[in-house]
Parts: structure tokens; C-alpha cells; sequence
């Protein structure tokens, strides 16, 4: 078991060192085409729920109050977004913690939100998040084997999309990661 554990966090490791090399060259690209995004994000939030249940988490999509168009997205990447996002959720929400996602659009832009009630992100560490490689420092490092590496490419999809990735967070109150794509890209 531990072998097949570090197997897969090695192979996960050598994949986002490779992405981080084709974003650095800019050859990381996407291929887009017309993407149900509701569709997208329940069907990934539902790959994520066993996980979530080994936490004895809440792990909840909440349907939107108006239409969701379709958008222009590369699937494959996005959902290396989304998933990378409600993992980090996962791992940095205590036993028995909520997780929510939930998608609305507005002003021609799509946005998702993960939000949980886990332990936050302290405020000094906000503003360097997306980089590449920062770890937090401390009590939350240790939720995590992570390389650092998993924000830093989720910002790049997100950018390659035209579109913005953020966070607000209070430490031990939790965090939401939202993004917006727009609805059509040019």
C-alpha cells in the first residue's frame, strides 16, 4: 500500500513538474471546445465525494438560481482546476467539515466556487499562493504533501482561458477558491 502511495505521489510530482516546464516554454496549451460547465462540475464533485466521506466531510454541490450557459473550455485542463482545487479543500478541512461548490453566471463570466469551513490561510500568505512552489509554512504544511505546484498551474489553465482564479480566507474559519471563464472566449 505505502508503495503504491508513493508511486502515485511520484508520478503526480513528475506531471506537474512537466507542466510547469511547458508553461515555462509556452507550450502548455488548451484545446478548447463547448464544454457543459454544470454538467462538468457535478460529475467531478461526485469523483470526489468517497474521498471526502474517508473525512467524514460534507461534500455538497448547491445547484444555481439561473441558467448556465455552455462555455469554451479545454475539459481536460479544467477539471485539473477544479480537482485540484477540491483536493486542497479536502486535505485542509478537519473531520467532519463542509465543503460547498456551487457555479453562477454573471456579467458574461461563469464562476465557481469551492468554499469550506476548514483551517484558512494565514493573511500574509494570500498574495503568494498562485506562485510557483510556496508552501505555507507551520501547523498547515503539515495537512499536505503537496509540492507547491498545484495553484501554480491551476492560475496558468485558468490565465490560458482568459479567465481569473482567486481566494478569500480567514484563518480557522476556512476558504473559498472561486474562478470565472467567460462565457465566450476570444
Amino acid at each position: 500500500w505505502r508503495i503504491s502511495t508513493a508511486s502515485q505521489q511520484l508520478m503526480a510530482l513528475i506531471e506537474n513538474l512537466l507542466s510547469v516546464s511547458k508553461i515555462e516554454r509556452g507550450v502548455f496549451g488548451v484545446q478548447v471546445q463547448p464544454l457543459d460547465w454544470l454538467a462538468d462540475v457535478k460529475e467531478v464533485v461526485e469523483v470526489f465525494k468517497d474521498r471526502a466521506e474517508e473525512k467524514k466531510q460534507t461534500l455538497e454541490f448547491i445547484p444555481p438560481t439561473t441558467q448556465i450557459p455552455t462555455i469554451q473550455a479545454d475539459k481536460l485542463r479544467i477539471n485539473e482546476v477544479l480537482s485540484n482545487l477540491l483536493a486542497n479543500a479536502i486535505a485542509y478541512t478537519p473531520e467532519r467539515g463542509k465543503i460547498t461548490v456551487s457555479v453562477g453566471a454573471q456579467d458574461n463570466l461563469i464562476t465557481t466556487h469551492i468554499q469550506d469551513n476548514g483551517v484558512g490561510i494565514p493573511p500574509e500568505a494570500l498574495p503568494h499562493l498562485f506562485t510557483k512552489f510556496f508552501r505555507i509554512s507551520g501547523k498547515l504544511e503539515q495537512g499536505s504533501k503537496g509540492t507547491g505546484l498545484g495553484l501554480y498551474i491551476s492560475k496558468s489553465v485558468i490565465d490560458m482561458h482568459h479567465g481569473k482564479i482567486w481566494v478569500e480566507s480567514r484563518l480557522g474559519q476556512g476558504s473559498t477558491f472561486s474562478f470565472s471563464l467567460p462565457i465566450q472566449n476570444t
